[in-house]
């Protein structure tokens, strides 16, 4: 009586055991299906979001003028909302970008281009 109620319970634990082992292995093999299905979404995500800044990054703003001249205390987010259309934080980049300017700073009575102009 004693043996068979120790091997009905050895068997119970086996079966059980073996029923989480194949969980587990399901689990696994849908956790790399997700892993290859998320990095291919990472992949596409990042590749759309360099296209987007590249085409942002070569779109010059429209701009009322091609030059101004810096008047004492003007500020280069200040000529871009001034001058150009659209979003002047775009606009401000463009114009550092276009004046090969590395930050912000710009002075009195500098020149500085909105436009590409050709010559």
């Amino acid at each position: 009586m004693i043996k068979s109620t120790v091997t009905k319970y050895g068997n119970r634990q086996t079966e059980e055991t073996n029923r989480l082992n194949s969980l587990f292995d399901s689990l696994i093999k849908e956790l790399k299906k997700n892993i290859k299905l998320y990095t291919f979404m990472l992949l596409v995500i990042v590749i759309l979001m360099s296209i987007c800044l590249k085409a942002q990054e070569q779109t010059s703003p429209i701009c009322s003028t091609d030059f101004v001249v810096v008047d004492q205390g003007d500020t280069l987010f200040e000529i871009a909302s001034n001058y150009c259309h659209g979003d002047p934080r775009n606009s401000l980049e463009w114009i550092k970008h276009i004046n090969h300017l590395q930050s912000s700073t710009i002075y009195s009575g500098q020149l500085l281009k909105l436009s590409e102009t050709q010559n």
